[in-house]
């Protein structure tokens, strides 16, 4: 980075703790000249496989401004939902921000990740917030009944399940009636819920931090490209059968706030930056690298170089399924990452500048989930049966919508990170993933993202980014 070059967190900076007050917001004291601007707008190219929006280049985009997206539900197909534990994301496979040609960001397989970044929100959230924004629901509470296999409701709470805020109806737990995607006839079509995903969520660039598009000369876009299999966009109930899900063009919108502050503070920012020769802001980009095999052979004793090198590299992420199965009657579809067969473990390390992470690979699942929590510095509010397919009867027995919560919880969020803990950039090597576990011979897809540091920067309207 060019020694003239500043961080944008150092720019009219009043309180002196290098957070930038016009960039972040909250920390500013209030002020009667700050102003804010909805718009609403189409996508300028869209298909039910790509869709492409253009930004303003006018003041400030706020962080929290969305995109919301709908499918028509399949006709005759009376109950769809999105996977419980991705929610709307599922719709989205790859997000590309441009300017002009150039690319700043992109995301490949943006639902499977999506899909991992989901376990680190709350059980609450889910269950007061996200379900109405964006349909994530995994929430637990107790079962009240007499045995785990006995429906029949008791004092006593052997085992748990997903919780909407709904009673059980018998053995059955059903959607909120505004959560329904009813394809039986024309009305209820019309009805099919509107959820919204935070441009933030989408570019990891926007996230928690409002970004000054009236310093760029050039066209700023953003690309969705959508997931083409239908049967992975949502999942139906037991007695589903079917059908097409097309995203709803009248429905897809870009929904954004843009904040504008007094003239002469915005001229004064243009003037700092401008003087600086250069505003910068750091985010990371995640890179995927992808293995499909269908012996168990494959992953018994797998070490499969995973990218990085000459990169600083601050996560490393893995899941494994099998993506070819049909899952479209089940609570997560293909938005998971399974444990090994029961009784065998995981196990896990990388390998990078010549030295293992780790002198020990690690196999046992308490120490798996503490490194996953390592590495994000948060917990994941999944349970011990999701992540390790130990002791499931503690899972109730009853039904999502007709769909097993049992089968369909257990042991499908052995998500695995590894945050490398020598801040050193990797070498021309790169890194080694070393990936054990005891798997069936069926079509399993490794996916692996390394979470790249990289740096966007805006100098004299010219929007770049590069790898830190």
């Amino acid at each position: 980075m060019n020694t003239n070059e500043i961080s944008a967190g150092s720019l009219d900076d009043v309180d002196g703790d290098s957070v930038a007050d016009l960039t972040r917001p909250s920390q500013m004291d209030f002020s009667y000249n700050q102003k804010i601007s909805t718009d609403i707008r189409e996508a300028v190219v869209f298909s039910d496989s790509f869709a492409r929006w253009t930004f303003d280049r006018k003041g400030f985009l706020s962080h929290h401004s969305r995109i919301s997206f709908s499918v028509v539900p399949a006709d005759g197909q009376a109950t769809a939902y999105f996977p419980l534990g991705v929610g709307v994301n599922s719709l989205v496979d790859r997000v590309v921000l441009k300017a002009g040609n150039r690319t700043i960001s992109e995301t490949q397989e943006f639902g499977q990740l999506k899909a991992y970044d989901s376990m680190f929100l709350t059980g609450e959230a889910n269950k007061e917030r996200e379900q109405y924004l964006t349909q994530r629901m995994i929430n637990h509470s107790a079962v009240y009944e007499t045995a785990p296999d006995d429906f029949k409701t008791d004092v006593d709470a052997p085992t748990y399940g997903i919780d909407n805020g709904r009673s059980y109806n018998g053995a059955n737990l059903n959607l909120l009636p505004c959560s329904r995607m009813d394809g039986t006839n024309a009305a209820t079509k019309k009805q099919s819920p509107v959820y919204s995903i935070l441009l933030g969520d989408l570019v990891d660039l926007f996230q928690s931090q409002d970004f000054p598009l009236y310093l760029c000369d050039e066209e700023i876009h953003l690309e969705l490209h959508f997931q083409t299999d239908s049967g992975k966009r949502v999942c139906q109930s037991s007695t589903g059968a079917g059908g097409s899900y097309v995203i709803d063009q009248s429905e897809c919108r870009m929904i954004y706030d843009t904040i504008y502050y007094d003239n002469d503070m915005m001229d004064k920012f243009r003037q700092t930056a401008d003087a600086a020769q250069g505003l910068t802001y750091g985010f990371t980009e995640y890179r995927l690298t992808r293995r499909t095999a269908s012996t168990a052979a494959t992953w018994a004793n797998l070490i499969q170089n995973v990218g990085g090198a000459g990169r600083f590299v601050d996560k490393v992420i893995v899941r494994i399924s099998d993506d070819t199965a049909d899952l479209q009657k089940t609570l997560v579809n293909s938005y998971k990452s399974q444990m090994s067969v029961v009784g065998s473990d995981t196990t896990l390390n990388i390998r990078y500048n010549d030295r293992y992470e780790f002198p020990i690979d690690r196999s046992n699942t308490a120490m798996l989930f503490q490194t996953l929590k390592d590495a994000e510095g948060a917990v994941p509010f999944v349970t011990r049966q999701e992540f390790s397919r130990e002791m499931v009867n503690t899972i109730t027995a009853r039904t999502f919508e007709g769909n097993a919560q049992r089968a369909g919880l257990a042991g499908n969020f052995h998500y695995l990170a590894v945050k490398p803990s020598r801040e050193e950039r990797v070498n021309s090597q790169g890194i080694d993933l070393i990936f054990k576990g005891e798997y069936p011979d069926s079509p399993l897809t490794l996916m692996c993202w390394l979470g790249l540091r990289k740096v966007a920067r805006i100098h004299n309207g010219q929007f770049t980014g590069y790898f830190a």
